[in-house]
């Protein structure tokens, strides 16, 4: 009982913890909720009333002159009661141990997945407000950019994949070849023609969007999921038509590969990626192999030149993919804390 006591306490100081820890949304209050506290000191009362009935059973079926000569041999030593419980803490440590190695095997896994683009030293960086209003501060920016040695490329953008910064939108079409009653859901990320290359998203048919074409502000690259969904794997899909029953008709010009803009944790859906005609807010960026900081440092710097005041948004794609795993990492963390602790008892 009193052990069922102490544990109520150690529950009620460290249940918050664990929520801010970890970002779960457990609740243990006894003031407000004294259920499980009952519940609690319910289960110590059971647990302390069978540890100590079978003792005095099994001690009370032997003749107290053999239990004085101590003539019981090995039975106290080897009773049921004494495995079971000792199997029992074998098994938690080795549950604990497993659950390690299993969240440990799928951060590695995680970690060196392709994607499908090429996340490392990839940034991305919205604009200011100021960029937003005057076209010609954000034209400033960009060309500003990729004036560096260590940029590779710098790509304008609504958004990228991976964590915060991935910004889609769902649109309902009816494309080539299905029944005219029928509408289906696709996704639509937005990037100029270095999109993809600053990205590293392979094209596998067809050709690029080009921003010299005018017609290319209604044609689309499309991933491998879309293709497949809608049937257009033997025939080919360039030059299929997409009608978005919001706002226009296009046509595909490319095929790309199929890559993560979320975490792996959602299959990949059907997506399309399509030129802006109302401008952009963002800017990839693309680092090559020297210094990583100075480079970040020259962006800062280039940024403040037209807007000092607005606070600054500059993170690294790779960081971002690293925090949609973080429920995981921090897991794999208390698994670790209890597995110490259950070996310790």
């Amino acid at each position: 009982l009193i052990a069922s006591i102490l544990a109520g306490l150690v529950l009620w100081f460290f249940v918050p913890i664990l929520n801010d820890f970890a970002s779960l949304g457990l609740e243990f209050n006894p003031i407000n909720h004294p259920a499980p506290l009952f519940g609690l000191l319910g289960l110590g009362f059971l647990v302390g009333l069978f540890t100590g009935a079978y003792p005095a059973f099994f001690l009370s079926s032997f003749p107290a002159i053999w239990i004085m000569r101590n003539q019981l041999g090995g039975g106290i030593k080897d009773s049921l009661v004494r495995r079971v419980m000792v199997t029992g803490q074998l098994i938690v440590v080795g549950f604990f141990f497993l659950s390690i190695y299993t969240i440990g095997s799928q951060m590695s896994f995680i970690s060196q997945k392709d994607l499908g683009y090429d996340r490392e030293r990839l940034a991305f960086v919205r604009y200011s407000d100021s960029m937003n209003e005057n076209p010609n501060y954000a034209k400033a920016f960009k060309e500003g950019l990729e004036k560096h040695s260590n940029i590779i490329s710098v790509s304008r953008c609504w958004g990228m994949p991976g964590g915060t910064f991935t910004n889609y939108s769902h649109h309902k079409v009816h494309y080539e070849g299905m029944p005219k009653e029928e509408i289906v859901g696709i996704g639509l990320m937005t990037g100029d023609d270095r999109f993809i290359e600053t990205m590293g998203i392979q094209l596998l048919d067809g050709r690029n969007l080009d921003e010299s074409i005018a017609s290319d502000t209604t044609s689309l690259l499309v991933n491998q999921t879309l293709v497949r969904q809608f049937g257009w794997r033997d025939e080919g899909a360039i030059g299929k038509e997409i009608e978005f029953v919001e706002f226009m008709k296009s046509r595909v010009v490319g095929v790309v590969e199929d890559f993560h803009f979320e975490s792996l944790h959602q299959e990949i859906k059907p997506m399309a990626i399509r030129l802006s005609p109302y401008g952009y807010w963002a800017l990839g960026i693309k680092v090559g192999p020297g210094n990583l900081q100075e480079t970040m440092d020259f962006v800062r710097e280039e940024w403040r030149k037209y807007d000092d005041g607005w606070p600054q948004d500059l993170v690294l794609i790779e960081d971002g993919v690293r925090q949609l795993y973080e429920a995981e990492q921090k897991l794999m963390l208390i698994f670790r804390y209890l597995t110490y602790i259950a070996v310790f008892l």
